[in-house]
């Protein structure tokens, strides 16, 4: 093989792989719902808080930043609050604890 035949064939190799995680992403974008990326930080709220946490102690708002799809607070009887911030593939971009007492933020 010649020098220019390995060339091609190496990025052909690289682009078939970036259209491949393209198209992969494209496919969770398209096909993952508001109510799954809720539902999974909803449980992590529960599995956090422990005795006393309830699904219906969440809610979600939109996300303030552009790579921030949906924020999922979570808040307590005693007012200590979780905040999950969701990317655009679910992915966890952030968590922000707040306690209400001392007004602390823990990320």
């Amino acid at each position: 093989m010649s020098l220019r035949q390995v060339v091609f064939t190496v990025l052909g190799a690289f682009l078939a792989l970036v259209a491949v995680i393209g198209l992969r992403l494209g496919w969770i974008s398209a096909t993952l719902t508001e109510t799954e990326v809720i539902e999974r930080y909803a449980s992590a709220y529960l599995q956090e808080a422990g005795q006393g946490a309830a699904l219906t102690d969440c809610h979600a708002e939109t996300g303030q930043a552009p790579w921030i799809k949906l924020r999922v607070v979570c808040q307590n009887s005693l007012g200590r609050e979780w905040r999950f911030g969701a990317g655009l593939w679910g992915q966890l971009v952030y968590i922000e604890r707040i306690d209400p007492i001392s007004q602390e933020q823990r990320i």
